[in-house]
């Protein structure tokens, strides 16, 4: 929500005060056009798709695109019209700031769902030998790795892929579906 801030204040301040810059510039009217439009495609679809109850901060990204598209469109025409708002200075940050986020997000997204994975392959390794040989009793099983870190979520994006073994007991619908699924007694996290 932070980045659609920021698009939606540059393409605000731009259609308010910037656009009187670009008025006698007739070649990129288009551009100013199609950026108007995707930026009322991110609203509509963005008021569409939080009237849409689901879970985590999925609602927002096709937002998330089209406002990138509308600034990017604007930054294009900036580039015809050889009329900047930021100066290249400015231009340079940005572009360094964002793609030293890109890579951060690459890397810790890769490192921790790489580590849940292992994590919930040896789960189950657990519930396949639950299921050879039935003990009846619930699974008790350690936390992820990447429970309970906000930071390690931040800084891949919120692209950390979720576990289905929550904390709690065995009776909670998360865990309780896992355990139907894999027709065991039951499955919990223990522990925080």
């Amino acid at each position: 929500m932070l980045f659609h801030f920021f698009l939606i204040y540059f393409i605000v301040r731009f259609f308010l005060r910037e656009k009187r810059r670009f008025k006698n510039k007739p070649e990129i009217k288009r551009y100013l056009s199609v950026a108007k439009i995707f930026s009322f495609i991110a609203i509509g679809s963005g008021i569409v798709m939080f009237m849409i109850p689901v879970s985590g901060w999925r609602p927002s990204f096709l937002s998330l695109v089209f406002l990138v598209a509308a600034v990017a469109t604007l930054f294009r025409g900036q580039d015809i019209a050889n009329k900047f708002v930021f100066n290249k200075r400015e231009k340079g940050f940005l572009k360094l700031i964002g793609c030293s986020y890109f890579i951060m997000t690459v890397f810790v997204s890769l490192l921790c769902n790489y580590t849940n994975w292992n994590h919930w392959n040896d789960i189950l390794s657990l519930i396949y030998m639950e299921q050879k040989q039935p003990s009846n009793l619930v699974l008790n099983v350690k936390p992820y790795y990447t429970d309970d870190k906000a930071w390690l979520h931040f800084c891949s994006g919120l692209h950390l892929i979720y576990m289905p073994v929550v904390y709690g007991n065995e009776n909670n619908r998360i865990n309780a579906t896992v355990a139907r699924y894999y027709n065991i007694k039951g499955v919990a996290k223990f522990g925080r």
